[in-house]
């Protein structure tokens, strides 16, 4: 799996690394796998200078309505995103502005 992570209870933070090519069903799955974990309220830093986001504009606003959802049942924690190439950022600015 491309999004690796671990958690640190008694900090209450999150630490992903993403590696190679991440899809839209990758960060689907990652979202889960969080919720299950009940990682979604901590702080959360994910390592992506080694990936690369395929993800389209209609996929950013699914993941967007993900998000909204989830935060429905559960709080989100104040997420950071380390990206290592200009057409990641770019995305990951998209679907920080939707959010």
């Amino acid at each position: 799996m491309p999004i690796a992570y671990s958690i640190d209870r008694v900090r209450r933070r999150l630490s992903a690394v993403a590696r190679s090519i991440v899809t839209y069903s990758e960060v689907m799955a990652h979202l889960g796998k969080e919720r299950d974990d009940n990682g979604l309220p901590l702080h959360e830093l994910i390592d992506a200078t080694q990936a690369t986001v395929a993800f389209s504009p209609s996929e950013v606003r699914q993941i967007v309505e993900r998000l909204r959802y989830l935060g429905r049942s559960s709080a989100l924690g104040p997420t950071a995103v380390i990206t290592g190439n200009d057409v990641s950022y770019g995305i990951m600015r998209m679907l920080e502005m939707q959010v």
